[in-house]
C-alpha cells in the first residue's frame, strides 16, 4: 500500500499535445508530490517509480527501510 506523507492536491487533467506522458499511476502520483514530499512503497514498485520519474525529469532520493519497503523523496524537477 502506498502512503503519502503530506497533503497532495489532486492533479489537473493533462492537456498536453503531441506525445502524451504523465498519465500512468506513478506519473500522476509523482506530479502531485511537492518538493520534499515522500512516500513509502514496496520494494518491487521502486523500479517503476524511478522510470516514471526519469521520463518526467524528476529527481528522487530513496532509502531502504527494511521489511522490503523503500521511502522515496521528491527532490526537484529539472526544467
Amino acid at each position: 500500500m502506498v502512503e503519502v506523507q503530506s497533503g497532495i492536491p489532486i492533479p489537473e487533467k493533462n492537456v498536453a499535445l503531441g506525445r502524451k506522458r504523465g498519465r500512468g499511476k506513478w506519473q500522476i502520483l509523482l506530479n502531485s508530490m511537492k518538493e520534499g514530499d515522500s512516500i513509502d512503497v514496496p520494494e518491487f514498485n521502486y523500479n517503476s517509480i524511478y522510470v516514471a520519474a526519469c521520463r518526467l525529469k524528476i529527481k528522487l532520493k530513496s532509502h531502504r527501510l527494511g521489511n522490503e519497503v523503500v521511502r522515496i523523496w521528491r527532490v526537484s524537477k529539472d526544467v
